[in-house]
């Protein structure tokens, strides 16, 4: 459709395009509005579509032209609006949907947290109640309580402070009022220098609360703060028996003693009892149950360090022995050899 000279041309069949006069061109201009939204209006009541037409042709290209508009306007207004409503729809059901998945997922994690801090995963849990068990009943002997009593003494105090520990020491050990038995008593020559170890064995935890209890309001105390000046610091550790691994009895047998001191990587503990069992039989072995934590002791006792070093060679020719120290390495964090001297007191010697 194009506009020559004031009237509407229509492409006919013949050489000549056919003319419209202007009027029918402003109405068909104005018939549709093109909004911003690509909506297309289509103006149906303008006052001059009433005026009677030049002739019957141009009143049904009028009329032709006003069902097209309104037709393509009506198709897209709906078009339009299936479109916002799906839209709309759509928006809703995300926001919902959203909504609940937060929902969810909150309620989720918020279950995963507690369950995790109090119990963990089923899992863990599970494995968690089976080492508690193997803790309590496999791995500790259970009967007893072992006290590690560290002191590090001032290098100018040593001599009085030994006198001042056997004042104390050898004689709650003779004591059959107080529910504990002094393992042994040591000194470090190869390590930590002026440092003594003491393990106590208490009757349990009720053995070690009625000791420490009844020491507090006797003589006793008087006697163990008289090692206090010498000292430049001191540490206590409760620690269980493996139940493989029993204390050795009092004795006699000359010699040093070794104290090998393991940090483990928590949760290794059971592996480590598993792996160590098959191979020694230490004078005593213990781990950690009140103070530093992970901690396992091994106490072996030689002639001298080269009846040590000889030993320890031989070792490595026994099958599974080069396994069993490449899983201590794995499970240890660090380690620590203390060469000890027993001192004249010492019911291991």
């Amino acid at each position: 459709m194009v506009a020559e000279g004031g009237k509407l041309c229509l492409p006919s069949a013949g050489p000549d395009p056919v003319r419209y006069p202007a009027y029918v061109i402003r109405q068909v201009s104005r018939a549709v509005i093109e909004r911003p939204t690509g909506t297309v209006v289509c103006c149906l009541h303008h006052p001059r579509l009433h005026q009677p037409p030049q002739n019957l042709l141009n009143f049904a290209v009028v009329r032709f032209c006003e069902l097209v508009f309104a037709i393509f306007a009506l198709s897209n207004t709906f078009r339009s609006f299936r479109s916002t409503n799906m839209l709309a729809r759509l928006s809703a059901s995300t926001v919902i949907k959203k909504s609940t998945a937060g929902l969810v997922f909150n309620e989720a994690r918020r279950a995963i947290s507690v369950q995790s801090i109090l119990h963990g995963s089923p899992e863990a849990k599970e494995e968690g109640d089976v080492q508690v068990q193997q803790h309590s009943r496999v791995v500790a002997r259970g009967k007893y309580i072992h006290g590690f009593e560290i002191h590090r003494v001032k290098p100018s105090a040593v001599d009085e402070y030994k006198k001042a520990a056997e004042g104390y020491y050898a004689s709650i050990k003779d004591d059959p009022e107080l529910h504990v038995k002094l393992t042994g008593s040591w000194e470090t020559v190869v390590g930590e220098q002026d440092t003594f170890f003491h393990i106590l064995e208490y009757e349990n935890y009720s053995g070690y609360d009625k000791t420490t209890a009844k020491i507090r309001t006797s003589e006793y105390y008087n006697a163990y703060k008289k090692m206090a000046p010498y000292l430049n610091s001191r540490s206590l550790q409760l620690s269980q028996e493996f139940a493989f691994f029993p204390t050795a009895p009092p004795h006699t047998e000359g010699g040093i003693f070794e104290l090998r001191c393991y940090q483990l990587k928590p949760g290794t503990l059971l592996e480590w009892e598993q792996t160590w069992r098959k191979f020694v039989e230490p004078v005593g072995a213990w781990f950690s149950q009140v103070g530093r934590l992970h901690q396992v002791y091994h106490l072996w006792q030689y002639p001298d360090l080269k009846a040590r070093k000889e030993t320890r060679e031989k070792a490595w020719q026994l099958d599974g022995w080069a396994e069993t120290v490449a899983k201590t390495a794995h499970f240890s964090k660090f380690m620590d050899a203390y060469i000890l001297q027993p001192l004249p007191y010492s019911p291991l010697k």
